[in-house]
């Protein structure tokens, strides 16, 4: 690494306080890999640097692809989600229909148990909806 030895005149003088217990296992690594204190010390600070620089950039671009994909899922989620909302309207609609014509048969209003039909399935659908939620779902 360029510019890292201590005294080139790249660098400038740092000065800490560092606790006894510290000051010791700073001492046994230094002993251990052969180096000064304060190269090993410098070391320490440029590795812990370069690695929360690496975590803060690795946040930023996890960041940007769940912002990236929830814009591009979200229009078609709420899409999604609209048209199933419709098709169980429809589909309990139906199933009213079939059962007011089953009951009068023979005077079947087919505009008036539609609009009947619709606004029981709503009803219907929106009982769990406010049991799930506490009060009105709207």
């Amino acid at each position: 690494m360029t510019g890292i030895e201590g005294g080139d005149g790249l660098n400038k003088r740092v000065h800490i306080y560092l606790t006894e217990e510290v000051l010791k296992e700073v001492d046994n690594l230094s002993e251990e890999y052969g180096i000064n204190r304060s190269n090993l010390i410098e070391k320490a600070c440029i590795q812990y640097v370069e690695n929360e620089t690496k975590e803060s950039v690795k946040d930023s671009i996890v960041a940007d692809l769940t912002r990236a994909l929830d814009n591009a899922l979200d229009p078609k989620i709420e899409r999604l989600a609209k048209l199933i909302s419709k098709g169980a309207v429809f589909s309990g609609m139906s199933q009213n229909l079939l059962i007011e014509y089953l009951d009068e048969a023979t005077s079947f209003d087919v505009l008036a148990s539609y609009r009947n039909a619709r606004l029981k399935t709503v009803e219907d659908l929106k009982r769990p909806l406010e049991a799930l939620m506490g009060g009105s779902a709207k």
